[in-house]
């Protein structure tokens, strides 16, 4: 315990910046946990098999749903956001009024989704679609990237993404390919993943107000909608 203070203690000489940087982003962290939990009252599952959780990430994509109220969702990699999209769902559809009509989740990875499932109120379940994919790999502005097999048909208004990367092509091209064919109020939300949000910024054709991927997810929002 007290290497681990020393250690912090000398990092704060060393490296300032970077230890203000997560010193910062920690009480972030701690303050989106309370609200997620304790005030907005969403139930996480305690599992072994799902990463570490990120309440920051989560708050930012609880506060874009909250705040666009989008009628298709669409997530690309099933996990804690799931729970917390299915929560501000149910959240937007109070008093039955339908605000989102549709929930779609594709996963790559078919036991893992049915663990996931398992750590999944029945109630839960009704608000998502699950889907399972694959990668299939193209080529785009002259490189090659991943796109993931079996999306739905329907119009998304709300696209987030945080898959599996490919282990060799790192650029996930799923957004941007469907771009054109999504309505106006199109909205991209992609966690982490900073060669795909790089390869977005330089080639996707709409025009968007970009917000995030500091401390949270990087935030692709519609400019003039």
């Amino acid at each position: 315990m007290m290497k681990k203070f020393f250690t912090k203690v000398i990092k704060h000489f060393t490296n300032p910046l970077d230890s203000i940087f997560f010193d910062v982003r920690k009480i972030y962290w701690y303050y989106a946990k309370v609200y997620l939990t304790r005030i907005k009252k969403i139930d996480f599952p305690k599992t072994n098999f799902l990463m570490d959780i990120d309440y920051i990430d989560l708050l930012n994509l609880w506060n874009n749903i909250i705040d666009r109220k989008p009628k298709v969702v669409l997530e690309v990699g099933s996990g804690y956001s799931t729970f917390l999209i299915i929560a501000a769902i149910k959240h937007l559809n109070l008093n039955k009024q339908k605000v989102v009509k549709k929930f779609y989740s594709l996963e790559q990875n078919k036991k893992y989704l049915n663990d996931l499932k398992k750590n999944m109120t029945k109630s839960f379940q009704r608000e998502v679609n699950f889907i399972v994919t694959d990668l299939k790999i193209e080529k785009i502005n002259n490189k090659k990237v991943t796109i993931c097999k079996n999306f739905p048909k329907d119009k998304i208004n709300f696209f987030y993404e945080d898959r599996s990367d490919h282990h060799k092509f790192k650029v996930a091209a799923d957004a941007l390919k469907i771009e054109t064919k999504m309505p106006k109020d199109y909205f991209i939300c992609i966690d982490g993943m900073f060669d795909t949000v790089n390869f977005y910024k330089r080639y996707l054709r709409r025009r968007y107000k970009i917000n995030g991927g500091i401390f949270s997810g990087s935030n692709f929002k519609p400019i003039n909608y």
